[in-house]
């Protein structure tokens, strides 16, 4: 009996990972409050690791709230919501943040939370951002992606339409001044 192995028995190393309850989190969190919305996050994160799981994911933007205003709200009235999203979102590292960290340490277990992310180095820029924390509250992955408000891509098209309606309007009226000054005050 020969003790060689064929080459599709050899085991490759990584073929086998290991196994893990996850939980995914659809709740809605407590509406531009970042403290409640942690303390909340806390009380998810418990209740998934006494059922067993070993990671725990919060959707985007869990903490304070996703920005979903802006597709409903026009521009203008969407500024108060932003001045209290970014006076509610976390800041890497804070005292929020290390709450969060606090959370996977004091639960044993990987957490991975989306956050609207502010910095202390700008004045108001803020990105939606994914942290993944370990069993020991290590931060172990921070992913950023820009946080956009509809303001400033609906007021470049409308800068556009209404730049394009004003070139329309003065081509007709050539020969009319006044008519071209009209538009202008309406504009």
């Amino acid at each position: 009996m020969s003790t060689e192995m064929k080459m599709s028995e050899v085991p490759f190393v990584g073929d086998t990972m290991p196994k893990l309850r996850a939980a995914a989190v659809q709740t809605a969190p407590v509406f531009l409050n970042r403290d409640a919305t942690i303390e909340k996050m806390a009380a998810k994160t418990k209740e998934a690791k006494e059922n067993g799981a070993d990671i725990v994911v919060f959707p985007e933007s869990f903490v304070p709230t996703f920005p979903l205003w802006c597709l409903f709200m026009p521009p203008v009235d969407q500024h108060p919501f932003y001045k209290r999203l970014f006076e509610n979102a976390v800041a890497v590292p804070s005292p929020a943040f290390y709450r969060i960290a606090r959370i996977a340490r004091e639960n044993k277990i990987f957490l991975s939370v989306g956050i609207c992310e502010k910095s202390n180095d700008t004045f108001g820029t803020m990105w939606n951002s994914n942290l993944l924390f370990d069993r020991e509250g290590n931060l172990i992955g921070h992913h950023r992606k820009p946080v956009h408000s509809a303001a400033a891509h609906l007021g470049r098209e409308a800068r556009l339409v209404l730049r394009r309606r004003l070139h329309s309007e003065c081509s007709r009226h050539r020969d009319r001044p006044h008519r071209r000054s009209h538009l202008r005050r309406e504009l």
